[in-house]
């Protein structure tokens, strides 16, 4: 008897069959070259459930043939086609398969029906998967009458990271289950499925669907093991409109709401709407149209320089892409990345990026044009990848162009998914000379461990500590650490998001090697890139001039080995501000000094020729305590700060090799006056704080940047004041201790920005003010308001210090001590009676829904308020300018409306509200005829404002409806809103009327 072959068809990444053997023909008469594979064997429209090609199953497994009632061993094999694309071989095998496998296999159809449904149900849950999920609500759909209206919810648990980190997965389990038994509870939707990680979707009837019940349920506690902690989660809500659209389209559209949340604690949840919609681009437009645009030149290589901290060059550069579609323009890396991800196309695109960059830095070399190293982003897939890592290597070990100018990037997300196949892949790449970066570092949990058990040459510190440095004392801390312990392991520096001044001086000082931001440029396009290096060729060839001199390599030629070459050293060096000087460390005699250094001895005019520098610098007869080579401590290269009793100078110090000789370097500035001046501000803030016995509130402000720095002191009422914007703000909310309404404009008058700016013009440091004001206890007493106005010489900026101090007793003895009772008295009456809630909102200033409410109930009691005319304002592009510009940056550009808005109200008799998010609500009680011109005239201020800081401003519209129809206020409203969104999809920066539509 001959033993009969396995079967085998072949199959393309379409499902097409290629080919197959006589016996899988024998045994599936129905195979047919050129058809799918699923159709014919199983006739359906999709891959087979179990199909080990669509869920990447390696290796042999087995599973039940409903067509032959039998079971098979079925492996799928990776083949290279004449083409050089992928097939797969399909071999299966039915003897003796039975026996062999009966333990684990189903043996009932009904065992088998379990299992081959097992992939549409959540194991953790119970509940739906994303499939099933899909398949439920399809279902639902095809059963809906055409007046049912749905809506799909998307949940986003923010902090389940930290849970997992904290807690451990374990809990993290038991958290999900909770939380999906708690909204299957709730909320009874009709479909419910955890589809990833902590994200759940749900799907509704719309008549059942309540948002208000998603912020009733977004913050709340969770307890495990005696330990609780706050779960905070966000909603993402899409109105279903089309119900032939695909589920996971609708799924998309709740996801991408759910990114559009301006505060979260406020409204948890956000709605697809128009603007969305004209952002939104579906997966599938993505994966359709990625291929094409590579092929046309659409995906882009950009470049963002990375700058050398101390002489401020550029010395390398990240490659990123944009996708600039003809139709959408540029799509955001954070929209089309995550696809390309999560269908494998990521390696196509990193692979274009590695052969776009490769090809420049060739080109540019071979005409010995200037090139610096350039950082390529490796995703976790791409080490996974066979073809992308030989490609890697092959050009690195073929170019020592390359090899000197191709940097690699990994995150701790991609090293931790593959660590094994990670490290022995990183390590060929480092040996063969490439470095190695490790991204946003200190984001996760294992970054320590990470750089633990793998050498990095560089390591990127994660932007979100370089967003903490100016205010958090502890971010400082570990930012100084963090540097400190790479520098002991040899790894460098770069800070990540840097855009400030004062973060720029603090990452200087203390040794961060490289600097990557807006601080110096943005991402650039190529030809930009490499135009902006030009201009800065002078530069870098100075850097690399004397860099070049003090490097580990062993030269070929002494230091100065004559004259004209001596005058040259000095003429490239002398042009710094830096003083640097070089000497034997045995001998201590000094190699070289520039001017700034002769300048600091004293002796400009005198050589140093045959000079110790303990003799040169300081006149002493042996070597000094603070020299820095006795700060070293074994290391070749350090960042200190010295003190030498006359100066301050923070400096970077470092041992190198010159044709065999050992030689030490120093090379800093004289900081001596920021550092007294900054004591003496510290001194100042130890002054006010001493000054204060028994402080009631204390809250520090930063005058300039018009930020509230904190809020502190012995009053609980001061600290409940966190988390506020501005310092008019600030004010405003302290004026409310305040209890008569006069009394409190006179506070918040004397105590406001303009009004401390004006005083630190005037040479006034100090301003106090005398006034009654609430207590704790809800008893008013007398209390002296005080603020200290003084610069930090760190930032430059005006601050204040603004605190209270209870002087009752001080007032006890005032003749007229029983008319103020009288009057504390009626006024601790009316303190009963009033509503504390704040009536503005605390951004923009403006008046909130509160007011709003109350405004209209008022008018409709016709209290001689008689609204004419109502105007919906809305920012253009907002959410864009929020992600170009930063969060803080859009809260500014929100101020500065509403300020505008406020004061032209003034005028006008117009009241503004903050009706929501970046929408403003104006009512007018004025004459109709003059609702188009106050339209255009708002729209016309706004246009004309300057937003921005830093002398670089933005110009920023709004889009205006109203509506003049005198029904009822609500449906005015709604008017108004819908004339604005007709302006909005009409081209923006307009006003449209509603009556006129």
């Amino acid at each position: 008897m001959v033993e009969q072959s396995s079967g085998t068809y072949i199959i393309n990444k379409d499902y097409d069959i290629v080919t197959f053997n006589q016996t899988a023909l024998d045994l599936y008469p129905s195979l047919k070259k050129g058809e799918k594979c699923y159709k014919c064997l199983m006739n359906l429209d999709t891959p087979c459930p179990p199909c080990p090609v669509a869920n990447r199953i390696k290796g042999p497994k087995t599973y039940f043939d409903p067509i032959r009632k039998i079971y098979e061993t079925v492996d799928a094999v990776p083949v290279l086609a004449e083409d050089g694309s992928e097939n797969y071989a399909l071999v299966f095998s039915t003897v003796g398969e039975k026996e062999r496998y009966a333990k684990q296999l189903p043996n009932t159809e009904s065992e088998f029906n379990a299992l081959y449904d097992q992939e549409y149900y959540d194991k953790l849950t119970g509940g739906f998967s994303k499939k099933g999920f899909i398949r439920k609500v399809e279902a639902i759909l095809k059963d809906a009458a055409p007046k049912d209206n749905f809506v799909l919810t998307y949940y986003n648990i923010q902090n389940f990271k930290s849970i997992n980190g904290i807690f451990g997965f374990a809990a993290g389990d038991v958290l999900l289950c909770q939380e999906y038994l708690e909204i299957e509870q709730n909320s009874k939707p009709l479909a419910l499925s955890r589809i990833h990680n902590d994200i759940f979707v749900c799907f509704y009837k719309q008549k059942d669907f309540n948002p208000a019940q998603l912020t009733e349920y977004s913050i709340h506690t969770w307890s495990y093991n005696g330990k609780t902690m706050p779960i905070h989660i966000l909603h993402g809500i899409y109105y279903v409109e089309d119900k032939s659209m695909s589920v996971s389209g609708m799924i998309d559209r709740a996801a991408l709401a759910s990114n559009h949340i301006v505060n979260a604690y406020v409204k948890p949840y956000a709605i697809f709407d128009e603007v969305m919609r004209k952002e939104y681009i579906d997966h599938s437009q993505i994966l359709f149209e990625y291929a094409q645009a590579i092929e046309h030149g659409e995906i882009e290589v950009y470049y963002q320089p990375i700058v050398d901290t101390i002489t401020q060059t550029v010395v390398a550069a990240e490659a990123l892409v944009r996708w600039n579609h003809p139709e959408h323009g540029f799509i955001r890396p954070d929209i089309f990345v995550p696809v390309l991800e999560k269908h494998g196309h990521i390696t196509q695109l990193d692979q274009y990026v590695l052969e776009m960059v490769s090809q420049k830095l060739l080109e540019r070399s071979q005409k010995n044009q200037i090139i610096v190293p350039v950082a390529i982003n490796l995703s976790w897939m791409d080490l996974y990848d066979e073809k992308m890592r030989y490609a890697i290597l092959q050009k690195i070990n073929h170019s020592s162009v390359l090899k000197k100018h191709l940097r690699f990037e990994t995150t701790e997300t991609a090293f931790n998914t593959m660590e094994n196949l990670c490290k022995d892949y990183l390590d060929e790449i480092r040996k063969s000379g490439c470095k190695i970066v490790l991204d946003d570092f200190g984001s996760g949990y294992s970054s320590f461990s990470m750089i633990q058990n793998f050498r990095f040459d560089i390591l990127k510190l994660d932007m979100g500590f370089i967003k903490k440095i100016e205010l958090n004392l502890d971010t400082r801390s570990i930012v100084r650490a963090i540097i400190a312990m790479c520098h002991e392991m040899s790894i460098q520096v770069v800070a990540e998001g840097v855009e400030t001044e004062t973060e720029y001086e603090f990452l200087q000082v203390h040794g961060c090697d490289y600097i990557q931001g807006y601080y110096f440029a943005r991402p650039m396009p190529e030809a930009d890139f490499y135009q902006y290096l030009e201009e800065q060729k002078k530069s870098i060839k100075k850097r690399e001039t004397y860099l070049h001199l003090f490097s580990e390599e062993e030269q070929k030629k002494p230091i100065a080995t004559s004259e004209k070459e001596q005058d040259l050293l000095a003429a490239i060096l002398d042009r710094t501000e830096y003083f640097i000087q070089v000497c034997e460390p045995d001998t201590m005699e000094i190699v070289y000094a520039n001017q700034a250094t002769r300048a600091i001895s004293g002796k400009p005019d005198e050589s140093y020729v045959g000079q110790k520098c303990y003799q040169y610098m300081m006149g002493a007869d042996k070597m000094c305590a603070h020299c820095p080579m006795w700060l070293m401590h074994g290391e070749n290269r350090r960042q200190l700060e010295v003190d030498d009793g006359n100066y301050i100078f923070s400096l970077t110090a470092q041992y190198f090799n010159w044709n065999g000789k050992r030689y030490f370097m120093e090379m800093g500035r004289d900081v001596t006056k920021q550092k007294m001046m900054e004591r003496k501000y510290d001194s100042q803030i130890l002054a006010i704080l001493k000054s204060m016995p028994e402080k009631q509130g204390v809250f520090h402000m930063n005058v300039t940047l018009d930020e509230c720095l904190s809020s502190t002191g012995m009053a609980q009422n001061a600290r409940n004041l966190q988390n506020i914007q501005s310092v008019d703000t600030l004010i405003r909310q302290i004026s409310l201790f305040v209890p008569d309404k006069e009394k409190q404009e006179n506070f918040f008058k004397t105590f406001c920005r303009d009004a401390l700016l004006k005083a630190h013009e005037e040479g006034k440091r100090e301003i106090s003010l005398e006034t009654l004001s609430y207590y704790d206890d809800k008893s008013i007493r007398w209390s002296r308001i005080t603020v200290h106005l003084l610069e930090n010489p760190k930032t430059k900026h005006l601050e204040a210090v603004l605190y209270g101090m209870d002087i009752s007793k001080e007032k006890e003895n005032d003749n007229q001590m029983n008319l103020v009772k009288q009057e504390l008295q009626t006024m601790t009456d009316k303190y009963n009676q009033a509503d504390y809630e704040s009536r503005r909102d605390f951004l923009t200033g403006l008046l909130n829904r509160k007011s709003l409410f109350d405004y209209l109930k008022n008018a409709l009691a016709d209290k001689a308020i008689h609204p004419t005319t109502m105007y919906m304002i809305d920012v253009d592009n907002f959410k864009k300018y929020n992600d170009t510009n930063g969060h803080e940056a859009g809260d500014e550009c929100l101020r500065k409306i509403s300020y505008a808005l406020k004061e032209y109200g003034k005028e006008q008799n117009i009241c503004f509200f903050r009706y929501g998010g970046e929408e403003i609500l104006g009512i007018s009680e004025g004459a109709k005829e003059l609702a188009a011109h106050q339209a255009l005239e708002m729209l016309n201020t706004i246009r004309n404002l300057c937003i921005g800081r830093n002398d670089s401003f933005d110009n920023v519209t709004v889009s205006i409806g109203y509506t003049t129809d005198n029904s009822r206020y609500e449906k005015m409203i709604d008017k108004a809103d819908q004339a604005m969104y007709f302006a909005k999809s009409n081209g923006k920066n307009q006003v449209v009327c509603y009556e006129k539509l």
